[in-house]
């Protein structure tokens, strides 16, 4: 069996255990516009508790009255209002005020039901509605260290966990307390002595209680994260399952489920066996307090300090004390877990959101973009967070963190085609995340039409720019839903023009749904080379003033490459665009080309001007070239006459 100190981060752990007293204000926020929903199940159950102090009382004189032979051990209420009745009138009465009393009660309990289901579901629906809004509103750095199934475990389990809560427990709180307090003086009034003795294992069942509350919730964190690692595992294995397949990947994958399963397993048994020992305790000492009850009310009885219909209502009375005790075990426990899965949930609330900023008074700008001096490293925001919380402040974290981007310095002018060339790891989509603000630079500056990048509101910035990311994401809709990503109220002609310029449109028609026809997860019904394409037509449906391809060229072959690149020349001069690519062809359509190396710009200028300087790119040149003349050789051999004969 593994260590269970394996199964879970302590650091995690400890951190989301010492944070009760803030889940508990975050509890409280959760309520608020449900409060008198609450209220008002708190309100019912009141009620459904004062009716069903009746019936142990009525039952306690109909049996003295029964015992004796005697009416006048009947309540002098009843025999006031019915009058000197027989025996069998009242125990008539008896039990019908009784089952009505009770009728009332269920009436009040349902209700109770009811409204904590109402209110709970809605404070569920807007929780999950909250954390969804905050993983669109949160810093893009936020995703880069979560994963995706945790992130899904949270929205989901974790929000179930506190909705179950909310429904069934919260006011359960409430009503433990209400009868331990209503019903202790009950139980004085009948009997001083047998109180005692019947309410001398109850401080054994709260601590008890109290303690398990405490252990159960470490447990829960670790069954929690492991179902989050589980979770995870799934959900990246069913997304790259056909890499999976392709690799011949199938048992060490399901070996690495097996392992997360296996985690989960043991975090799931160890919490259950501690709830059997917790529930079987409380059991027993609940039957022992039962117990004692009987044999001390049966001494009692037979000396003569109470009647026989005395301690039936005590038995009743300690019964509706000491099992909502032992369930007041139940709630704590889930109460812990819903602690835990605040905690989580509140992993992903307490996120600070996008850097906000200003709106220009223009609406579309000219894509004039200055880069000076710009430098950036993933890794020292935090860097920083770490040397604070060690108190080494002293020491400079650009040191510790390595830059991506290193001084870069670009003035485009609006309307310009750059191309930006370089090896992978130069920092060439780096720059590209930094001009859509998914991450904010430390030093230098980027400004758009003499605006500051970090200073604009990224909702207009994003406004301004269309991008065709190295990899495309597609939605599993229609290829219409798709495009009108880019502009929603797109008409068809844009749309079949948009196509057309992505050499995109001939393929859609050879579909039978044509533009209606959905695509799959992922766009995963087309070829690499048609999902760019799509890719790419959704950016020219945007129709911005600046556009940005990512390497969004790469799988489609040359002869596509040169419709798409001569509709994007056919534009020049109209909207400012950046292509990052590793062909020469593109190249050559470009105004300027920037190579990059190691996070620097190490060569600025024209595909004529920098193929005649010994650099970066003359080399590259020089590759490509050379590689375009073997594969031209190759062709002539496979089509010389000798072959072919």
């Amino acid at each position: 069996m593994r260590p269970m100190a394996h199964l879970c981060d302590e650091r995690i752990m400890n951190n989301d255990v010492t944070n009760d007293n803030r889940t508990t204000r975050q509890l409280w926020r959760l309520t608020r516009g449900q409060r008198w929903w609450f209220a008002g199940a708190a309100f019912a159950m009141i009620i459904a508790n004062l009716c069903l102090f009746v019936p142990p009382v009525l039952g306690k004189y109909v049996i003295d009255m029964v015992s004796q032979q005697d009416t006048a051990a009947m309540s002098p209420l009843l025999i006031a209002v019915y009058g000197k009745a027989g025996l069998v009138e009242l125990l008539i009465v008896a039990g019908s005020l009784s089952l009505l009393m009770t009728l009332i009660a269920g009436i009040f309990l349902f209700l109770r039901g009811r409204f904590t289901a109402r209110a709970s579901e809605a404070i569920a629906e807007q929780l999950r509605l909250n954390l969804y809004a905050r993983l669109h509103a949160t810093r893009a750095s936020f995703f880069d260290s979560e994963k995706t199934g945790d992130l899904v475990q949270r929205c989901s389990s974790d929000v179930e966990t506190v909705r179950a809560f909310l429904a069934s427990n919260l006011v359960d709180i409430s009503r433990s307390l209400l009868l331990l307090i209503c019903v202790t003086p009950v139980l004085f009034w009948i009997d001083t002595t047998l109180a005692l003795a019947s309410l001398c294992l109850t401080p054994l069942l709260i601590l008890g209680s109290y303690l398990f509350f405490s252990r159960v919730k470490v447990l829960f964190l670790k069954s929690d994260e492991a179902e989050g690692r589980m979770t995870a595992c799934l959900q990246e294995n069913l997304t790259g399952i056909r890499v999976v397949r392709a690799f011949n990947r199938q048992a060490f994958e399901i070996d690495k489920f097996a392992e997360c399963n296996e985690d989960f397993r043991e975090c799931e048994y160890h919490m259950v066996k501690i709830l059997a020992y917790f529930w079987s305790l409380s059991d027993f000492i609940s039957f022992s307090q039962i117990g004692i009850v009987l044999i001390g009310g049966a001494v009692r009885v037979q000396g003569g300090y109470i009647s026989l219909g005395d301690l039936f209502a005590f038995i009743t009375y300690v019964s509706m004390v000491i099992w909502p005790i032992r369930h007041l075990g139940k709630v704590l426990v889930d109460s812990g877990m819903s602690m835990v899965a605040l905690n989580r949930i509140n992993h992903i609330l307490v996120q600070p959101d996008e850097s906000s900023g200003q709106v220009p008074h223009i609406a579309r700008a000219s894509g004039a973009l200055r880069i000076q001096h710009l430098s950036f490293s993933y890794g020292l925001q935090s860097v920083e967070k770490g040397l604070a919380e060690k108190g080494a402040a002293e020491q400079d974290p650009e040191t510790l963190a390595e830059n991506m981007l290193q001084d870069i310095n670009l003035d485009i002018a609006a309307g310009e085609t750059l191309a930006i060339a370089g090896a992978p790891g130069s920092g060439k989509t780096t720059l590209i995340a930094l001009l859509l603000k998914l991450y904010e630079y430390q030093h230098g500056s980027i400004e758009l039409d003499g605006y500051e990048i970090n200073s604009l509101d990224k909702h207009w910035l994003r406004n301004q720019i269309a991008v065709v990311f190295q990899e495309p994401f597609l939605f599993s809709r229609s290829i219409t839903n798709n495009l009108r990503v880019g502009r929603a109220d797109a008409s068809d002609d844009d749309m079949q023009a948009a196509c057309q310029d992505a050499a995109l449109h001939e393929s859609i028609m050879r579909f039978s749904e044509h533009y209606n026809a959905v695509i799959g997860e992922r766009g995963v019904s087309l070829s690499g080379g048609q999902r760019q394409r799509l890719a790419i037509a959704r950016a020219l449906m945007k129709d911005t003033p600046i556009l940005i391809l990512d390497d969004a060229l790469s799988a489609v072959d040359s002869r596509t490459e040169k419709v798409i690149l001569d509709a994007l020349q056919s534009r020049a001069g109209t909207r400012t665009t950046l292509i990052v690519a590793h062909r020469l062809s593109t190249f050559r359509h470009a105004d300027r080309i920037a190579v990059m190396d190691a996070g620097k710009v190490v060569q600025l200028g024209t595909h004529a001007q920098l193929s005649n300087q010994v650099g970066h790119y003359q080399r590259l040149c020089a590759i490509q070239n050379e590689l375009e003349s073997t594969m031209q050789a190759d062709l002539d051999t496979t089509n010389s006459p000798l072959i072919t004969a």
